[in-house]
Order: structure tokens, then sequence, then C-alpha cells
């Protein structure tokens, strides 16, 4: 029997992509809104509110990169899973990086 080692491999990394990709678009979110709730402020604590939501933003790009550079990685898993003709449902990462795709989008 052969192994499935490419095959979880694959699916373990875009599991940790999406759970990335969902944490940076609630970072994202999270963001706006605090910049929203500056509108209506003025000085020093519109500085500081700004501040957080930039930081937010950053801390939303940087989780956002980790997450492709995992959802990259599974695809390269996937690719060597079907080239070693790994047993395993090949549908279901194909599914997940489709929504991954649409998550990333959405951010």
């Amino acid at each position: 029997m052969k192994t499935r080692l490419f095959f979880i491999l694959c699916l373990i990394c875009i599991f940790i992509g999406l759970a990335l990709h969902a944490s940076a678009r609630e970072k994202g979110i999270e963001s706006s809104k605090i910049r929203m709730r500056s509108f209506g402020l003025s000085g020093e604590k519109k500085q500081e509110m700004v501040a957080e939501a930039e930081l937010s933003k950053s801390k939303a790009q940087r989780q956002r990169a980790v997450g492709l550079v995992f959802s990259g990685a599974s695809f390269i898993c996937f690719v060597v899973a079907r080239r070693r003709r790994e047993p395993g449902w090949y549908t279901v990462p194909v599914l997940l990086w489709f929504f991954d795709f649409l998550l990333f989008v959405m951010l």
C-alpha cells in the first residue's frame, strides 16, 4: 500500500492557509471598524485609533502573506502526491483551494 504523506501534508497546509486567511480577514474588518470609529474624534485620540488601525492592517497583511505561502506549499504537495499516485480524495484539496481563493479575494 502506498503512503499518503504528501496528500496529508497537502491537506494540513491548506487548512493552515485557510485559517490564516480567515484570521487576516477578521483583522482587516477590525481595522476598518477602528478607522470608522475614529472619524468622529479629533486630536490625540484619533491619532491613537489610526495607529491601532494601521497595526491591525499590517498584521492582516502578514497573515495573508503567510497563508499564501501555506497555500502554495499545499499545491506543491498536491502535485507531488498526484505524481506519486498516492491514494486519496483529490477533490477535497481542490474544493478547499476554491474556498481559500474566495476568502483571499474577499480580503
